[in-house]
């Protein structure tokens, strides 16, 4: 099997397990060289850490700049379906080792901006995602404290949120 057919069945199958980790090592060592596509971030959601322990995915992220500033962000982009999106693998994995947990661990110490993160969320919510997915989005004003009320809102903000 080549690395694409793999990172293919990874974003439509959902193993449970770190078997993206394999796929991104290989990747960085500079042995394969892969589209960073809907195909890949979908194999991201779906193969980075386990259902279990989500401590792994937030090491992998810390110690994968390159995955962690640009791959990441395109979750907000991609809806998934079937097996995997990043709704479903939140919704069959413990609290603690889901992708909403793993995004407050990483804004909490400082690995991703808060505002980059609730823009983003804010984004996902304008796009045409099914409800089940959108209801994701939800946890998003739990990051890191209360949202200051007195920050200007954007645009975008502001047609999000009807005012």
């Amino acid at each position: 099997m080549r690395w694409s057919d793999g990172v293919r069945w990874l974003a439509e199958s959902w193993t449970q397990s770190n078997t993206f980790a394999g796929i991104r090592t290989v990747e960085r060592l500079g042995l394969i060289s892969l589209d960073h596509d809907d195909a890949y971030v979908l194999a991201m959601v779906s193969g980075l850490g386990d259902r279990w322990d989500g401590q792994a995915r937030i090491a992998a992220l810390h110690n994968d700049p390159e995955l962690r500033e640009t791959v990441l962000w395109r979750v907000f982009e991609i809806e998934g379906g079937g097996e995997v999106s990043i709704a479903n693998v939140d919704k069959y994995s413990r609290l603690e080792a889901g992708w909403a947990e793993t995004f407050r661990a990483l804004v909490s110490d400082g690995a991703l901006p808060r505002d980059r993160v609730l823009t983003s969320c804010l984004r996902a919510l304008g796009r045409d995602f099914s409800a089940y997915r959108v209801a994701w989005l939800l946890w998003v004003p739990e990051i890191g404290g209360p949202i200051d009320p007195t920050t200007k809102p954007t645009s975008w903000s502001c047609r999000c949120s009807g005012a």
